[in-house]
């Protein structure tokens, strides 16, 4: 038997539709519906300041930025009572430090403070079990200390951790 084009045709259109479809299903569930959170911090502008130092309130915004995200296992990480400083004075890039998408002509700028970091697993409910509101991990990171640079692309990132963090709090609620 011999399939005829429009056959053909229509099948295809049809597994296409069926594609988009299951596409927009998965991006219809947010990152924070999947894990019963808020949803990651996003900055729509990440270029100010165009010079000098970023302030507390950017900093803290490009802190979350670089830091809050969807990583292996998969977990949702979030940092929750963020307090931070800003050094007023930059210094110069240190390259025995590398910065993967640093602009080694602008200064660093280090930050220090605290925040606690929350790991989240997927939320889940079942006939077998259920993790919701007990579905992270929190660190505290009492003394953490890092930096805020400029990338080649003239927008800001920051990082910081404390290497002697706190133990870990298990069933702890996503942060909303």
């Amino acid at each position: 038997m011999r399939i005829q084009r429009p056959a053909v045709c229509s099948l295809l259109g049809l597994c296409a539709l069926a594609l988009t479809s299951l596409a927009a299903a998965a991006q219809a569930e947010s990152l924070g519906a999947k894990y019963g959170s808020r949803e990651p911090t996003r900055c729509a502008d990440t270029s100010d300041p165009a010079s000098g130092a970023p302030s507390v309130e950017q900093a803290s915004q490009y802190l979350k930025r670089t830091m809050e995200i969807e990583g292996g296992g998969p977990s949702l990480y979030l940092l929750e009572d963020l307090e931070l400083q800003v050094a007023p004075r930059g210094r110069a890039y240190d390259r025995q430090a590398p910065i993967s998408d640093v602009d080694p002509t602008q200064p660093i700028f280090d930050i220090r403070g605290s925040y606690l970091l929350y790991q989240c697993s997927p939320a889940y409910s079942s006939a077998s079990g259920s993790n919701l509101g007990a579905n992270c991990y929190t660190y505290a990171h009492p003394k953490a200390a890092g930096v805020c640079w400029k990338t080649s692309f003239g927008d800001w990132g920051c990082s910081m951790s404390d290497r002697n963090h706190g133990g870990q709090t298990r069933d702890v609620a996503p942060p909303q």
